[in-house]
């Protein structure tokens, strides 16, 4: 298995007290890595969560309309992930230009040997 799943086209889009601020909606990769979840341009910078810290995952899809309080944009197909903290923080993230079903396979292959559940 490879060590990296990387999405472009993503954002951080807050809930984190050590890193509230959100990046630009598309501007920025996804990054699913062996031990952590986070966006940034080249590596994760931003909404850094290690696996070991999270409690469990959701997944929606829809249009653009910025849903978690950044600009979308427009008229394009938008995967958001929710990633509960055993701490009770979730960290957000959205997707853009990818399926559901891509997204959540990704997420899988990462999270079903640790016992995290992955909810749509």
């Amino acid at each position: 298995m490879s060590k990296e799943v990387k999405f472009p086209r993503a954002a951080y889009a807050g809930g984190l007290v050590t890193d509230p601020k959100p990046t630009k909606a598309g501007g920025k990769s996804l990054f699913i890595g062996e031990e952590s979840i986070g966006v940034g341009a080249f590596k994760p910078s931003h909404g850094i969560v290690r696996w070991d810290d999270v409690a469990r995952v959701e997944i929606t899809s829809g249009m653009t309309g910025g849903a978690f309080g950044i600009v979308s944009p427009s008229g394009q197909q938008r995967v958001q992930i929710a990633v509960e903290r055993k701490d009770g923080t979730t960290a957000l993230y959205e997707v853009f230009r990818v399926s559901p079903a891509q997204v959540r396979s990704a997420l899988a292959l990462r999270l079903m040997p640790l016992g995290i559940e992955v909810a749509a």
